[in-house]
């Protein structure tokens, strides 16, 4: 059962009430009335679950994330929830869904061209890492192709500081590379009372990772209404 977090309300989503008004409540097992239920949303960060009376204008009380319809609910003596299904077939995705007390079928997406990319010290860790992100449903792998190769590249910063230099050098650095070792080519001058201070100059070592790309169909896709 899903209630409000700070009220306690029953929660019902959005998409469930008209469907029980125009099937009289026999989709969700029965029963006319449903006055105790309120529409509700769900925080995706902190999955705390607020009625609309209780959520604010568009955002969780507790962490501020903009909040998401509710996907769990109870009506008569069923508790009912949303869930998605893959498969390499649309039929393996329904079958799934119906082993899972399917009630409706929401939504159906077919097979469609999707890529992925993975980094490593190397082009086969690369790959492996692109590889475990292909799900394991996917009807077919149609290859992969190296984006970037890895190098070993070096950058330059003045700072007054060791931690000031390395706190530089991993802000010029792009997404993956790896900071590998920092040398002190001239130390820093303190002068005196702050007359004739000078930054040091430290150079680092760093490394650009393999970047490999694979294109693969992604699996055909279901959201159903089940019972929980």
């Amino acid at each position: 059962m899903v209630k409000c977090s700070l009220c306690g309300r029953e929660l019902l989503p959005s998409h469930l009430k008209e469907d029980i008004l125009r099937g009289g409540g026999e989709i969700l097992g029965g029963g006319s009335g449903f006055s105790n239920l309120l529409q509700g949303c769900t925080c995706p960060r902190c999955e705390l679950v607020f009625c609309f009376n209780c959520r604010g204008p568009e955002a969780c009380h507790y962490c501020g994330e903009v909040v998401q319809a509710a996907t769990t609910t109870t009506y008569g003596r069923w508790t009912v929830k949303e869930a998605k299904f893959e498969g390499k077939t649309m039929d393996e995705a329904i079958k799934k869904a119906e082993s899972a007390h399917l009630l409706k079928i929401l939504e159906e997406k077919p097979s469609r061209a999707a890529k992925v990319t993975g980094k490593g010290d190397d082009e086969e860790a690369a790959f492996k890492a692109a590889r475990k992100k292909v799900p394991k449903e996917s009807p077919e792998e149609k290859g992969y192709r190296l984006v970037q190769k890895g190098e070993p590249f070096e950058c330059q910063v003045d700072a007054f500081s060791e931690k000031e230099a390395t706190d530089k050098v991993m802000g010029l650095l792009g997404q993956g590379d790896k900071l590998l070792r920092q040398e002190c080519l001239r130390p820093p001058t303190r002068g005196f009372l702050g007359v004739g201070k000078k930054p040091g100059a430290w150079k680092a070592s760093c490394f650009k990772p393999y970047v490999v790309e694979i294109e693969y169909e992604a699996p055909f896709f279901v959201k159903a209404l089940v019972k929980v």
